[in-house]
């Protein structure tokens, strides 16, 4: 039991900084967050193909994380791709929708890397399926940037 609350512990502080971070350099205009407030940066935008795309992504991730729940499906009998994309449904659900969550994803490449990007996701989707281990996120810690520090 203390690994899983270390192990929330540490997917809770990630989100958490991510999400400040966003709002603290952020600004709402018409009640809406614009891309470049969300990023702080002028030199990220999305297009309606990428949220098309991470939209698909969140509906596989819905689809998998349901057949987990349902015991249809088992831990093992899913990829790193599967978990990935079950760490995308469950970024919708945090930031509130697929346009966002984009521009979330953009924010979080600029901040930790692609590939610490992917691996916060399959950390999210290993989490919300009941397959994370200690290990898990004791390996994603040390290899996140924002983690070290």
């Amino acid at each position: 039991m203390k690994n899983k609350e270390i192990l929330y512990g540490i997917i809770g502080f990630v989100i958490g900084v991510i999400v400040t971070f966003t709002v603290t350099n952020g600004s709402t205009q018409n009640g809406m967050m614009n891309n470049n407030a969300m990023t702080g940066s002028n030199n990220v935008s999305t297009t309606p193909q990428q949220v098309e795309k991470i939209k698909q992504e969140e509906i596989e991730g819905q689809k998998l994380l349901l057949s987990i729940q349902s015991n249809t499906k088992a831990c093992k009998d899913l990829s790193q791709d599967n978990f990935e994309k079950i760490g995308d449904y469950i970024m919708k659900q945090q930031v509130g929708s697929s346009e966002k969550h984009v521009v979330m994803d953009a924010n979080m490449e600029q901040m930790m890397g692609k590939d610490n990007n992917v691996q916060m996701h399959i950390l999210l989707g290993k989490n919300a399926a009941g397959c994370a281990s200690f290990s898990d996120a004791t390996i994603t810690g040390t290899t996140m940037p924002m983690m070290s520090h």
